[in-house]
């Protein structure tokens, strides 16, 4: 490949190449850029290892490290919220299961019926799957020209905005990987095949959200018709069938009812400027770029397709309040793959061009290593502060055999009480619609076993956030008589309004 034909190797040899025919500007600007990708790669790995076990769960890990637990322990894992989960005793978890049945089945069957062998488990599949999905597109391009692709891939890996939720037992990365390797595969082979329709379908099994490369693939075998086509469409017909049925069977028929009902928060546009706002310039721009070279020099449609597509989704779901900016993996692998193809192909630059590109590329790597190396280490630091914060939660919240500690925070209440009982952000917007029982909820909140409620508000002073910006809790609205009513405030502890049953 002409551009950006960048060589990070060794000191040595970007001196030996400073030393002979390098512009001096050049020679600097390739040594900047391998000390940004050398800096990043090394802060990924420190970040990695420190993540996996002391990294606090988010809300969507949470849950589904409890969905996973209830089918290690032999618990049906779909419930009807009305009646709520008692195996575990009261007050009842009260839920509805987040995206399919796959994710907590094969982490209930690889794990021991335990919260940290679940944890570790969905950890280390995710964080494999992630590196899966960065390394496979390199194989599109062939051996010697893969320096601009493995470029490409090493800034998307380490991007915090992305990286972040590799070492999270969630199936983001297991769908995104899926899906590279279908990519990979359709752009060897020139087409999408049936092999790599089988693993296009099966992406939003794992992952629902994750429909970028799959539209695009499936826009180019459509449009396309290669030869094999009715064996290509007649593959991922039979997977999405049989993946219907696999999903139909472990849920009684109730996932995609459980998927609305878990996924189904609304979209806004001032969500969207909050989300996509000044994070386009590493999560948009980049990746709108890549494609715009990519038509402009004819890359094959079998990888420009899926990465418009990918672009197109992930844009559009950051309006949804729920989404997060990991959704942007699936974007940035289909856009590692273009770059693949583009080596492969070998594309020709102007001499203007190969410059403006390897001044470009060297700006997004310094502005990525800014933005992550510092957002890394402030997330490290952030564990130890919440580890503490939840032990003097355990401690000061004093309880008997079978009292309970409710959370508007998943993570205190699962390590407080090993389950979770009502998933209270995405349900406080299923209150307002009236499609959660809310009564039965109140009624669990009298229970003597409740003895403590943690909230990360003030109830007196509710947050109040328009429902178009995320946040608005039934704690502070729909339940908050109840617990004025039966329990006492006992003050805050490290930002947590702690409230003790009278």
């Amino acid at each position: 490949m002409d551009s950006p034909n960048f060589d990070v190797g060794s000191k040595s040899a970007v001196r030996r190449r400073c030393t002979t025919a390098l512009h001096p500007i050049e020679c600097v600007g390739r040594v900047l850029l391998a000390a940004c990708l050398l800096g990043l790669l090394l802060t990924t790995l420190v970040f990695l290892a420190r993540s996996f076990g002391p990294r606090p769960s988010y809300a969507v890990e949470a849950e589904l490290i409890f969905e996973s637990t209830r089918v290690a322990k032999g618990f049906a894992l779909y419930v009807d919220p009305a009646r709520g989960a008692m195996e575990e005793g009261a007050p009842a978890s009260r839920y509805f299961v987040l995206y399919t049945p796959l994710w907590p089945w094969i982490l209930g069957h690889l794990a021991m019926p335990s919260i940290a062998s679940v944890k570790n488990i969905g950890r280390t599949v995710s964080i494999l799957a992630w590196l899966i999905s960065q390394i496979v597109p390199l194989w599109i391009a062939p051996k010697g020209k893969r320096t601009a692709p493995a470029i490409a891939s090493i800034l998307g890996a380490c991007l915090i905005f992305l990286t972040r939720n590799a070492p999270a037992g969630t199936p983001d990365t297991l769908a995104a990987a899926l899906a590279a390797v279908g990519l990979a595969r359709a752009a060897t082979k020139g087409r999408v095949d049936p092999i790599s329709a089988v693993l296009f379908t099966a992406a939003p099994f794992m992952k629902p959200s994750c429909l970028g490369i799959f539209a695009g693939a499936a826009l180019v075998c459509v449009v396309q018709r290669r030869p094999g086509f009715l064996r290509t469409l007649g593959a991922g017909l039979a997977t999405f069938i049989g993946f219907c049925i696999l999903c139909h069977g472990l849920s009684d028929g109730k996932w995609l009812r459980d998927i609305a009902m878990s996924t189904g928060q609304p979209v806004a546009f001032s969500r969207w400027v909050v989300e996509f706002g000044s994070r386009a310039v590493v999560l948009g721009i980049p990746h709108a770029v890549i494609a715009f070279l990519a038509c402009r020099r004819n890359v094959p449609v079998v990888v420009v397709v899926p990465l418009l597509t990918s672009i197109l989704w992930s844009t559009f779901l950051m309006a949804k309040v729920g989404s997060s900016t990991h959704y942007w993996h699936e974007p940035t692998i289909a856009a590692i793959a273009v770059v693949a193809a583009m080596a492969r192909d070998g594309v020709a630059f102007s001499k203007g061009g190969r410059a403006l590109v390897r001044g470009a590329s060297l700006v997004l790597a310094a502005t990525v290593a800014g933005i992550s190396i510092f957002g890394m280490l402030k997330e490290l630091r952030s564990y130890d502060e919440h580890h503490r914060a939840v032990d003097a939660l355990a401690r000061h919240c004093k309880r008997a055999p079978g009292e309970v500690v409710v959370s508007t925070n998943l993570d205190v209440e699962l390590d407080l009480n090993g389950r979770l009982f009502v998933p209270e952000w995405q349900t406080s917007f299923l209150v307002r619609r009236g499609r959660f029982p809310v009564d039965a909820w109140r009624d669990d909140l009298r229970l003597p076993s409740v003895r403590w409620i943690v909230l990360d508000f003030d109830l007196e002073n509710p947050p109040s956030n328009p429902l178009d910006l995320g946040r608005v809790s039934a704690f502070g609205n729909e339940l908050r008589d109840v617990v004025r009513e039966n329990f006492a405030f006992d003050g805050t502890l490290n930002g947590f309004y702690l409230y003790r049953h009278m």
